[in-house]
């Protein structure tokens, strides 16, 4: 499954990789591939969608061969107090970390996590990988390490399980209505800390879901995503990743 998906959606759409190479605008893209002789490994292509390997197809524009694209994929460790936005007047966010490091600008996030919870994050220059980490019909598992305010007894804990399986019906907070959880996989190590593994992406899901199960959220840290694991990279920094 993680090879397929990763080939699947290490690939772009031929449209998206011409404006990316300031063939085409993203408006005219779409016409532009149907009328003029785009050949993928000399195959001619009238699809704007169709998915190539923008580092080992060749690609001609009217027979103009065009550079490859190696798209290049991190691992990060977002530290607390910090915001994954691109810009913020009262925190560090992610991006600040992205420059100091000299990684490329063209990086974007998957995954945001709110400024209380730190953990992993996927940092790509590659947008089709990164919608498609982000996108809720492909059920991304998402595992977070969760230290619960109050202790709960083994009965209780029992009955969490359960109830979070089962999926658990939050309240609405803020500008989020309220809705009910889908089934999620929760496993306690003792009577504060536990993991669940959901595959939602909802505001402050977790947070929420131990609210309505009458309890509260102390810590939170995000030690998967996917297939790929935080492990023991350091807080606030990164890790490149090699899925090619």
């Amino acid at each position: 499954m993680f090879y397929n998906f990763i080939m699947n959606f290490l690939k772009v759409p031929l449209g998206r990789f011409l404006i990316d190479n300031n063939i085409v605008s993203q408006r005219s893209a779409k016409s532009f591939v149907k009328s003029n002789e785009i050949l993928v490994n000399d195959i001619k292509v009238d699809d704007a969608l169709f998915l190539i390997d923008s580092k080992n197809d060749t690609v001609s524009v009217n027979k103009k061969v065009l550079p490859h694209t190696e798209h290049v994929y991190y691992a990060f460790n977002k530290p607390l107090g910090t915001v994954c936005s691109t810009v913020s007047d009262s925190h560090k966010t992610v991006y600040d970390f992205v420059k100091e490091k000299n990684l490329p600008l063209t990086l974007r996030c998957a995954g945001r996590l709110d400024c209380d919870t730190e953990g992993l994050l996927i940092f790509s220059s590659n947008g089709t990988f990164i919608n498609a980490l982000t996108r809720p019909e492909n059920n991304i598992k998402k595992t977070y390490l969760v230290t619960l305010e109050r202790a709960v007894s083994s009965q209780e804990a029992d009955e969490y399980v359960r109830k979070v399986k089962a999926g658990v019906k939050i309240p609405a907070e803020k500008k989020s209505p309220g809705f009910t959880s889908r089934s999620a996989e929760l496993v306690f190590i003792n009577s504060t800390c536990c993991k669940i593994t959901v595959t939602e992406g909802k505001f402050h899901e977790v947070r929420r879901i131990f609210l309505a199960l009458k309890n509260r959220v102390a810590a939170l840290k995000r030690i998967s995503f996917f297939e790929f694991e935080l492990g023991d990279l350091p807080s606030g920094e990164f890790c490149k990743l090699c899925l090619q």
